[in-house]
């Protein structure tokens, strides 16, 4: 095997474990900010309803 194969290979492992890490960080974000986004909401519900409720 030459050196430049050797190379070849290394910058393709090392291509295809920070792909799989920036997916990984991604879909982290994601859940991050959709469980942000439920938890807001389900917040804005709860106040809702007692505003209602003192309301009447």
């Amino acid at each position: 095997m030459g050196n430049e194969t050797t190379l070849v290979i290394c910058f393709g492992i090392i291509t295809i474990i920070a792909t799989v890490a920036g997916l990984h960080y991604r879909d982290s974000l994601c859940c991050l900010m959709c469980r942000s986004l439920v938890g807001a909401w389900s917040t804005t519900a709860v106040i809702a309803v007692k505003m209602r409720m003192d309301r009447a």
